[in-house]
């Protein structure tokens, strides 16, 4: 990866193991002080897990082997992302448990934290709300756009369709909740842009721009399945060229 990065932590744990947690940051960011892109609290969420994240030009390896520490003879997990937009497109997911860590998966864009957590829990199973994650991630990265210089956020979208493709395509029965459908016909307008722009830019490989023809192809049909219930008549999108 190139040296301007994009990270955020996910800490799980006890109650006291994340307070302890929250005081290493403390620590970090005041041994730090200096660096630019450290200067975001950590933040506790609904359910207990604290999350922090920043960005900058600096070697992330301290933190990880701090953070790597704490989950040493405790049940304390934690997943850390960093993402790269600064002379390449690169994305990784960790896990840290009983004091060391690995890699997760990696991607060739940017897609942030939670759409790479998205993606490892539909691996596994029918998650509605990680496959709702990853259908926000491709609106959010059609609205911030892209051009022939700057494909970063449509290398963010291409991924995230395509790992939606995949999720919907295990798991199938995610189309019969209400949300994942109605929020799929939402996206695929945006989808339809995206996937031209891969094509013109060849900016993904050919086997994925085509998966994410197959998942329009179904929302397609979500659409037609819901015209026909109420008897009006269907109207197509615009062919994908």
């Amino acid at each position: 990866m190139s040296t301007y990065v994009d990270f955020s932590y996910r800490f799980e744990g006890k109650p006291a193991d994340i307070a302890f947690a929250r005081s290493v940051i403390a620590d970090i960011r005041a041994e730090y002080e200096d660096w630019e892109g450290l200067e975001y609290e950590p933040v506790i969420g609904k359910d207990g897990s604290l999350a922090w994240s920043g960005c900058g030009k600096f070697d992330l390896q301290p933190f990880d082997r701090k953070f790597a520490s704490l989950t040493r003879g405790s049940a304390m997990k934690v997943w850390a992302y960093v993402g790269c937009t600064d002379g390449c497109c690169e994305g990784q997911l960790q896990f840290f448990e009983k004091g060391s860590f690995r890699v997760v998966e990696q991607w060739k864009a940017d897609i942030g934290l939670r759409s790479a957590m998205a993606a490892v829990q539909l691996s596994s199973e029918a998650d509605i709300d990680a496959a709702l994650v990853l259908i926000d991630r491709v609106a959010i990265a059609d609205d911030d756009g892209w051009d022939e210089y700057d494909w970063s956020h449509l290398r963010a979208g291409g991924v995230c369709s395509v790992l939606l493709a995949n999720a919907l395509f295990k798991h199938p029965e995610l189309l019969q909740s209400s949300k994942v459908a109605d929020a799929l016909k939402g996206v695929a307008k945006g989808m339809v842009d995206i996937n031209k722009h891969l094509r013109k830019y060849k900016a993904m490989k050919k086997a994925d721009i085509n998966l994410i023809d197959e998942l329009l192809a179904v929302s397609e049909g979500l659409e037609i399945s819901i015209v026909v219930k109420s008897g009006q008549t269907a109207k197509r999108n615009a062919v994908r060229v």
